[in-house]
């Protein structure tokens, strides 16, 4: 800063009777302005990324697209129609300003837990990647979204009469004999943005129903 703290400069009284020369004064508030100039550009040099990312960033938020489940009915025509699969969408939606780059969303761990358990059991994951319904990559600023079918349920009857029930996390096929409670972690990677964990819960008796409106009394998303 010199042999005078710059800061006091303004303090001196100049004239052209006193010690201090004013074109040297001139010069130490010039040289004020400089030295704060080149500070603050070296702190822009290195913390460039984390200064943008103050006032640009990806805000991912999910949600499941209904607190239930949706139904697809059998084809054949009838007047009383059933229900052959329940399934339910994560939303994933971006309330940032900038676009979330090269999406991928995965699973981290799923556990099961009946409710005669004290403890949840961790279930085998093999895929563990949840592709997008779209085939796009990205999800868009300012309440742009993108959806993934988390999970299905189906049913089939064997030739005793008796009914096999499927659930269908991502990818992942697990017979159904008794309900509980299905958490699953799931981690979105993103290029611009740190992974986003978040945490979803199937909460289902165990019992098939044939239309969505009794299916939905037992079965709760979170």
């Amino acid at each position: 800063l010199g042999c005078k703290l710059p800061i006091f400069c303004p303090l001196y009284n100049v004239n052209q009777s006193s010690m201090v020369d004013p074109g040297v004064h001139l010069g130490n508030i010039i040289n004020l302005f400089v030295c704060i100039g080149s500070f603050v550009a070296i702190i822009v040099a290195l913390f460039k990324s984390e200064i943008e990312g103050m006032f640009k960033s990806v805000d991912l938020k999910v949600a499941f697209e209904d607190s239930t489940v949706f139904e697809v009915l059998n084809e054949e025509s009838s007047d009383n129609p059933t229900a052959r699969q329940y399934y339910n969408n994560l939303f994933l939606t971006n309330y940032g300003n900038i676009n979330a780059l090269n999406c991928e969303v995965q699973i981290d761990e799923i556990k099961f837990k009946r409710e005669t358990d004290l403890r949840p059991t961790s279930l085998y994951c093999e895929k563990l990647k949840l592709p997008f319904i779209s085939d796009s990559a990205f999800i868009s600023a300012n309440g742009g979204y993108q959806r993934i079918r988390l999970f299905e349920i189906t049913s089939s009857q064997e030739p005793d009469g008796n009914i096999k029930m499927t659930l269908k996390l991502g990818e992942n096929i697990y017979p159904i004999t008794v309900g509980g409670t299905w958490t699953i972690k799931c981690c979105a990677n993103l290029e611009n943005a740190k992974p986003y964990v978040f945490t979803c819960e199937i909460k289902w008796d165990g019992m098939w129903h044939a239309r969505r409106n009794e299916m939905q009394i037992n079965f709760k998303v979170i």
